[in-house]
């Protein structure tokens, strides 16, 4: 019982490479010495049935002297990649209102402004705004009405 492993697993499994060299989406590829050199095809290869193709190891040079081009600084714009900027204002309203007939009228009004500009030349992109409302009317017999509403309008304009 020899420990000597089969010789046609070992020739199938390729121990001599390893897995190519991924690069990030962004870059190119790394630039090469020159054009890789074709071996001449002969007839008893093209007889023979091909084993899939490996990848083999090749030897890049890198010229770290050189700037590159393609790590640029790139100037970035407020609104958080958007290219937009907001500007938030925010009220809040409370009457009580007292009527000849003896109605009394508490109101609460909050309102909610905001507005998108483009960042590059401040062009007016869109505004929300919402508004909420409660009232309390108390009549002179006794009688409490409440009622509260809440409105939000938006208006693009893109």
């Amino acid at each position: 019982s020899s420990l000597q492993p089969d010789p046609r697993v070992v020739d199938a499994v390729n121990f001599g490479t390893m897995a190519p060299k991924r690069r990030i989406r962004g870059k190119g590829p790394l630039p090469l010495e020159g054009p890789p050199a074709k071996k001449p095809c002969t007839e008893s290869a093209q007889a023979a049935p091909s084993a899939p193709p490996r990848s083999g190891a090749s030897v890049v040079v890198v010229d770290d002297e050189k700037p590159r081009q393609d790590l640029a600084i790139v100037p970035l714009t407020a609104g958080k990649g958007r290219g937009l900027k907001a500007i938030q204002q925010s009220r809040e309203l409370s009457t009580t209102s007292a009527k000849v007939d003896g109605t009394r009228v508490e109101a609460n009004q909050k309102v909610k402004e905001q507005k998108l500009f483009t960042a590059k030349n401040n062009a007016h992109v869109e505004t929300k705004v919402v508004t909420r409302d409660n009232r309390k009317t108390t009549r002179r017999d006794g009688t409490v009405v409440i009622s509260s509403s809440t409105t939000m309008k938006k208006v693009s304009y893109m």
